[in-house]
């Protein structure tokens, strides 16, 4: 069984397996994306973007929009008649019946070819992931976990610095929103029953609880670049996506990018949504949500997430 904390590049593993976490609907949301109805460029290079800045962008987000409106409040209407009649649902809605009736109305419209694509690039955010962990070898029967326990803090002055460097290119970059989202791997957890999720969980509350310290002064005071912490605690049996118990804390919320007024930034700011608009064009009109896609530094070609690509792997 493969585990966060298994692979050298945990941050890698996470964004490459973002399908699975896509549940980080607090950190989205705070960037003003609707966490169904958005599209994601994963690991997208910035020379892909644009020809000033380079290094990559963990996670691109932006707004997904309807071809017809119409189409959509149609199936939104037809939904909410359904649920109030107790009517039987067709075979497509009963594999997402549990999707709230907005989810459930764009999951279907998207099914239906509804989306436009390309898609709007009129609004897109930033993600910057970093990934710390807990030592494996710590005995948590005898130990109680401190900061000496904790492994890839990023906290060596060098290392903080080239983080807030990282996040000042998300705002050079002319993203509208920028977060950091720092996350924390453990070893999986043992216990009978529900037992191991109480024990993964309170392992994942004391990590966060001992690398407070360092997440404080992660970024720049001022910055308008929002931070969130995600601990997953996994649980023995199956990876964290199956068998997980984590918390997400805000440590400050994104506003807008006060680097929007720049020119320099606006210029780039529209080579980037041009530059997206022809990415986004060679991409078949996606029929599933949220849209996210995989760009491959193997090949330097771009993939559908679940698609069977070896490159990606």
């Amino acid at each position: 069984m493969h585990y966060l904390i298994d692979d050298n590049d945990c941050e890698h593993a996470f964004v490459r397996g973002i399908s699975d976490f896509w549940p980080i609907y607090g950190v989205l949301e705070s960037l003003d994306v609707d966490p169904h109805l958005c599209w994601a460029l994963l690991e997208i290079n910035m020379s892909e973007l644009t020809t000033s800045l380079k290094g990559d962008v963990d996670i691109l987000v932006g707004r997904m929009a309807w071809d017809d409106p119409q189409m959509f409040k149609d199936a939104l209407d037809d939904v909410q008649q359904r649920r109030r009649s107790a009517s039987p649902l067709v075979a497509e809605e009963r594999i997402i019946d549990l999707e709230s009736p907005e989810n459930l109305a764009a999951t279907l419209t998207a099914m239906r070819g509804g989306l436009m694509w390309p898609p709007p690039t009129d609004f897109f955010a930033g993600i910057e992931v970093k990934c710390a962990h807990l030592d494996s070898n710590v005995d948590l029967d005898t130990e109680s976990v401190s900061i000496d326990h904790m492994k890839s803090t990023k906290s060596a002055p060098r290392k903080t610095r080239r983080i807030q460097l990282q996040i000042d290119s998300l705002h050079q970059l002319g993203c509208d929103r920028v977060a950091l989202l720092d996350l924390i791997a453990h070893p999986p957890a043992d216990g009978v029953g529900a037992a191991a999720w109480a024990n993964a969980l309170a392992v994942a509350n004391k990590t966060s609880d001992v690398m407070e310290g360092i997440y404080s002064g992660r970024l720049k005071p001022g910055t308008t670049a929002g931070h969130w912490v995600y601990s997953l605690g996994a649980v023995r049996g199956g990876n964290e996506n199956m068998r997980g118990a984590g918390s997400l804390q805000v440590y400050r919320r994104p506003q807008e990018n006060a680097c929007l007024t720049d020119f320099g930034v606006q210029s780039r700011r529209l080579e980037v949504k041009g530059n997206l608009n022809s990415l986004f064009g060679k991409l078949p009109k996606p029929r599933t949500l949220p849209a996210l896609f995989i760009s491959c530094h193997s090949c330097n070609k771009i993939y559908r997430c679940g698609m069977n690509h070896v490159c990606c792997t």
